[in-house]
């Protein structure tokens, strides 16, 4: 099993958000992406991504009742085309990982909602990761250590 992830807010030294979250407006200020009449472009943050043969998986959690902003759903149908990355927006609670709902997005459309728990989302994964190694993309069949 990976790692869990260690912060600790309480001392200041290893708090995810103050240490590790990057300051997108920081590239924004340097002038990293060119600025385009009427079309801002900026950094997303992703909330999970994973790879099986080749295909990846994003999710992107809100809490129940927050809407995904209309760039964001932009980009996950955008990034879908193709069926490279599929995607998932999250209704649910990360801290103690409960869901409502969710949407996938597989080639450049966004699905209907589907209503579930968290077992149903892991059953989503689940299915979309035995999808990603029929259709893999390395030209083999992967070798799995176990």
């Amino acid at each position: 099993m990976a790692d869990k992830m260690r912060w600790d807010c309480r001392n200041g030294t290893n708090c995810f958000s103050r240490r590790t979250r990057l300051k997108f407006y920081k590239f924004e200020e340097a002038g990293c992406l060119p600025a385009r009449p009427g079309k801002p472009v900026s950094f997303s943050d992703i909330d999970a991504i994973t790879e099986v043969c080749g295909r990846g998986l994003i999710q992107e959690w809100k809490l129940p009742g927050a809407p995904i902003s209309e760039a964001q759903r932009l980009m996950l149908t955008r990034l879908t085309r193709g069926k490279l990355l599929t995607a998932v927006f999250v209704w649910g609670d990360a801290e103690h990982m409960t869901v409502e709902q969710f949407w996938p997005f597989f080639d450049g459309e966004q699905g209907p909602a589907v209503v579930g728990d968290f077992d149903a989302l892991c059953r989503y994964i689940a299915w979309w990761s035995n999808w990603a190694e029929r259709n893999s993309l390395l030209g083999r069949k992967p070798i799995w250590p176990f």
